[in-house]
Parts: structure tokens; sequence; C-alpha cells
């Protein structure tokens, strides 16, 4: 029986991966290195620093310093970009709101920094969470964040669910013991190819998060 439900948050509660493209392209451009927008559209992943790492060529004078910096400047970007260039999952406070009536317990746990996730939560009026884990509060990976709730709140791995939206959701799962679930909608980072997603074997895809809610 699933008694905690961890959310991830880009992709999931929130429609964000056209805003982090345009930050991640206009950090690169301040930074002088030339890179369509689509090449970023195409090689973005849900972390700022993998995405920058990906993306600055190997080449570059001063290569370190140029990824240090540019993880640095995309974070202050997107907090500025939040309320304009993102919006809500469709249903989202809505199912949440049905998940805490069943006495579901909830929390978030996300790449984003904790000024990013704090504006995205209260431009949007997202609440309810028990506890919110963010990139720069202490912990190595979402495997240790997900390993220290449930050591916090005695509620046993395997009545846990994580729910993510890319195929690596799958994999923070299953290294740290809990169940699997993919909401597979439009606003997924990996949308629409889900072969990723089908290669991973998540224990669950719901199609949207009024279905999250009907078969937790």
């Amino acid at each position: 029986m699933i008694r905690g439900i961890i959310f991830d948050m880009d992709g999931v509660l929130v429609d964000s991966k056209e805003m982090w493209v345009g930050v991640v392209h206009r950090t690169l451009q301040e930074a002088g290195i030339g890179i369509n927008v689509e090449k970023v559209r195409q090689l973005i992943v849900p972390s700022v620093p993998l995405t920058i790492e990906r993306l600055v060529p190997h080449d570059t004078p001063g290569r370190d310093q140029v990824v240090r910096s540019s993880i640095i400047r995309a974070r202050q970007l997107c907090i500025q970009a939040t309320a304009a260039q993102s919006r809500p999952v469709d249903g989202v406070a809505e199912a949440l709101a049905a998940l805490r009536s069943r006495g579901m317990r909830i929390f978030l746990v996300t790449n984003g920094v904790s000024a990013y996730v704090q504006k995205v939560l209260t431009v949007f009026s997202l609440s309810g969470f028990e506890r919110v884990i963010s990139s720069d509060n202490g912990f190595a990976n979402k495997e240790a964040a997900i390993a220290d709730i449930s050591a916090k709140t005695r509620i046993r791995l395997e009545e846990v669910a994580y729910v993510g939206d890319v195929a690596m959701d799958v994999e923070v799962a299953r290294r740290s013991g809990c169940k699997s679930i993919i909401a597979w909608t439009r606003t997924s980072w990996e949308w629409p190819d889900r072969s990723k997603i089908d290669a991973a074997k998540p224990d669950t895809i719901v199609s949207s998060l009024a279905e999250l809610v009907k078969v937790i």
C-alpha cells in the first residue's frame, strides 16, 4: 500500500521545459557560445549542471569556469522567467488536494535550487507538501533525499511512490527502492518519444494527474 508520494516538479507539476530551453539558450549566448535553440531543445535534460555540461563544447577556452559561471547564470535567469514562461500542469492543485484528503503524505524532491522552487510554489499556489527538498539542500542526489524522507517519516521505501516524467526518474525510484510512476503528458520533458520510458519499465504510467489519483 502506498502511504507517501514524492513528486518531481518540472514536467510533472509545472510545464517548464520551454522556459528552461530559453534560459539555457540565453545563458550560453551570454557566455559567447553560439548554439541554436533547437539543439538546446534536443539535448536539454532536467538538470541545469548536466545540461550545461552537455552543451558547452570541450574545446571552449577556460571551459571549467565557463560551465560553472553558466550554471550560476542559468539559475538566476530561471527565477526571473518562472511566472511569465511556465505554468502549472492541468489539474495539479485538484490532484494534490485529492491525495491529501485521502491521508496521503506528499513530498517534493527536485533538481531545482531553493529560490527557483519556492518561486514556482508561490506563484502557482502549490502547497501542502510535508517537505520540499531542492538540489542545494545538502543531499548528494535524489536517492539520498528520498532515503532521508523515508527515515524521518518512518514510511518504508516500498510504501513510497516517486512520480517523475523522464526515464532517469524511473532509475532514481529503482535505486531508492520505491515504486516508480511516470506522468506521461505533453509537459513531460521526453514527450513525444516514449521509447526511453518504455525501456526503463516504470511500475506505472499515467496520462494525467487525475489518473494518478485514481491508481494510487
